[in-house]
């Protein structure tokens, strides 16, 4: 059994032919936000037969069972992105369009000192910052 249907399994997704091929290409590409359209177009570069309509599916059994977030960071796109636990902020370039990632502890830290002061935890944070270039 490889990794990822041990994954799969894990998560109590049943690891079919197109449920494989989608999360080994999430798992083994560089690029960390995906809209399906792009996965889609990727699955079929690859030589995957898969429709868009199945990659739509997949991608929400992925993020319904955990195994990704789904995140609206450009108008009218959803992005998915392997969900971790590790909390960062998302930078959206408004003109470009590119998605980096920041990972800050004090902006955290600060996040959650403040949410407890107000009689709260954190348990789930989506914090998206539109930023253009400014030169």
């Amino acid at each position: 059994m490889t990794q990822t249907e041990q994954l799969l399994n894990r998560h109590r997704i049943k690891p079919t032919r197109q449920r494989l091929a989608v999360m080994d290409l999430l798992l083994n590409s560089n690029q960390r936000h995906f809209t399906a359209e792009q996965l889609y177009l990727q699955l079929q570069n690859q030589g995957d037969e898969l429709g868009q309509a199945t990659v739509y599916r997949v991608l929400n059994d992925f993020a319904k069972a955990g195994l990704l977030r789904r995140n609206q960071l450009t108008q009218g796109k959803a992005y998915y992105e392997l969900a971790d636990d590790q909390p960062h902020v998302h930078l959206v370039d408004v003109h470009q369009g590119d998605i980096v990632e920041m990972q800050d502890e004090r902006l955290m830290m600060q996040l959650r000192g403040t949410v407890q002061q107000m009689g709260y935890e954190i348990v789930d944070m989506q914090l998206n910052v539109y930023v253009k270039a400014t030169s």
